[in-house]
């Protein structure tokens, strides 16, 4: 199930549609704690069945030992996904943790594609809500840059790469990254003769295979 902490009442209102569509896998709902309950039972007891909560950042909670960061570090503990979202946050992005930070607007806007993931796939997928049907074109050219970042900013690219083992690991973070088939297509676009490819030429093969992707999806 997904919970939906919306205390703008415009704004529910505005998205009830979508959310009656999905009535089965999702709804809005108030952090309604007494005073004198322990946050953590709370929790534990209320959101039970829960896969994914989404809290708009500036929530007002009355139990005063109850605030956003320990909302989102319990629920992370209880492998809940938890995605934040506010009108004021500019750059919408998934963290190392998998939390998703992200504008109001952009989940709105996007929270369809990722409900009927969700529905169709019991998957919570958090990149589906920052960036919607464009998210495996996102995490494919985030995935490039990091490589690029780890592999390619220092050194000489038109040296020949000295260990080949880079680009298994190269490959290997494309397959980790769901991309498998960039993988094949970077080995099959590297040049074979007997001396080591340079560095340029595995770049251009990295970016020939991203071109190919791009277009398949």
């Amino acid at each position: 199930m997904i919970y939906i902490f919306e205390d703008r009442r415009p704004r529910a209102e505005e998205n009830q549609d979508i959310l009656g569509r999905y009535k089965d896998v999702a709804e809005f709902t108030m952090f309604d704690i007494d005073p004198d309950r322990d946050p953590e039972d709370y929790i534990i007891d209320k959101f039970v069945d829960a896969d994914c909560v989404l809290l708009h950042k500036s929530y007002s909670f009355k139990h005063q030992e109850v605030n956003i960061t320990k909302i989102t570090d319990q629920l992370i503990n209880a492998n809940v996904k938890v995605g934040i979202y506010s009108g004021g946050i500019e750059k919408s992005y998934v963290d190392n943790r998998g939390v998703a930070t992200l504008n109001a607007g952009v989940m709105y806007s996007n929270l369809e594609f990722f409900l009927k993931h969700y529905r169709d796939n019991g998957e919570i997928l958090m990149e589906l809500l920052v960036w919607g049907n464009r998210s495996a074109l996102n995490r494919l050219l985030s995935t490039q840059v990091k490589i690029f970042l780890n592999y390619f900013v220092e050194g000489d690219l038109s040296q020949p790469l000295e260990d080949m083992d880079i680009v298994e690991d190269i490959c290997d973070g494309f397959d980790e990254a769901g991309y498998e088939k960039v993988s094949s297509y970077i080995l099959e676009s590297i040049p074979s003769s007997e001396t080591k490819p340079t560095r340029r030429q595995i770049l251009e093969a990295i970016q020939s295979a991203v071109n190919i992707m791009e277009n398949e999806l």
